[in-house]
């Protein structure tokens, strides 16, 4: 078992950019989501890389850039991996098929090519809209990680071997989410704040360990009569070794925090304490951390 140790620092701090390539180099995702650009910190365009010319098999190829995740950047191969989802109907089949990421060399000698195809079996669930929220990492410039919202297992593609594999990593408290039997347009709200499902991935490398949020489906309506939305789901986090094997999972407080805020810094997984039922402050971003200990 590996139980969390309250942190006693607290950490205020704001967020730039997408992902600092070097000391004075900074890789941002255009808003049209076909462009990468590469500047220096004063705001300078070096070189722009273009990612919508090479088409997913069968589908068309979006890149994926809003998200609470970095891009990621591989320094050993000189490489970049953009998210990359289908453009298609939540209501429909087809968003979690085909390859899920689009390595794009920092070099002219090099094409760009789709990697990390996912198994043929998710290619008919749907499960609408809020569980379109995926969550990846790149974990020791080899293993592409994808965290699907529904799906128990985590998928690990590695580069090397150009395969993947799966691993188990879900909650004690649920299994896979089952697709939505009759979709919905005005339902996609209710049917995600009712089921259980997962979101956040963050990885220590200073420690070789993996963090997993899960979250407990709640009931839609409260008993005030008040609607729920995804901020008021039980949070729980799952622990995973530098094996990728689950060794752990603790409950946090419902309500408290906003754990789609995080990062990892001093071996210890911060969360923000600036939940909208937390009395969350207007003038700054407050993070507590907790450090894993082996008993």
């Amino acid at each position: 078992m590996w139980p969390f140790k309250f942190g006693k620092n607290l950490l205020n701090t704001e967020f730039f950019g997408d992902i600092i390539l070097y000391q004075q180099t900074l890789l941002i995702g255009s808003t049209y989501r076909t462009r990468l650009y590469i500047s220096d910190l004063n705001g300078n365009i070096l070189k722009v890389l273009s990612s919508d010319k090479v088409q997913r098999k069968g589908k068309p190829h979006v890149p994926i850039y809003y998200t609470n995740q970095p891009l990621m950047y591989s320094k050993e191969k000189n490489d970049f991996y953009v998210f990359t989802r289908v453009d298609t109907d939540y209501n429909a089949p087809g968003i979690w098929s085909g390859t899920m990421f689009l390595k794009v060399p920092n070099d002219a000698d090099r094409s760009a090519q789709h990697v990390f195809e996912l198994p043929s079996h998710f290619d008919d669930y749907v499960h609408g809209a809020y569980f379109s929220h995926s969550s990846h990492l790149l974990i020791e410039d080899r293993y592409l990680v994808l965290g699907i919202p529904f799906y128990n297992n985590l998928l690990i593609y590695d580069l090397e071997k150009e395969e993947l594999i799966e691993k188990a990593a879900g909650s004690k408290y649920f299994g896979d989410a089952l697709p939505w039997s009759k979709p919905d347009n005005e339902r996609h709200e209710e049917f995600y704040v009712s089921s259980n499902s997962y979101r956040e991935l963050a990885y220590d490398d200073e420690n070789g360990t993996m963090y997993r949020i899960a979250y407990r489906g709640v009931d839609y309506v409260g008993p005030d009569g008040q609607r729920r939305n995804w901020d008021n789901k039980s949070p729980s986090v799952v622990i995973i070794n530098e094996d990728f094997e689950k060794v752990g999972e603790v409950d946090l407080s419902q309500n408290t925090y906003d754990t789609r805020s995080y990062f990892t810094y001093d071996s210890k997984l911060y969360l923000s304490l600036n939940h909208p039922e937390n009395n969350p402050s207007e003038d700054r971003m407050v993070f507590v951390g907790f450090k894993p200990e082996k008993l």
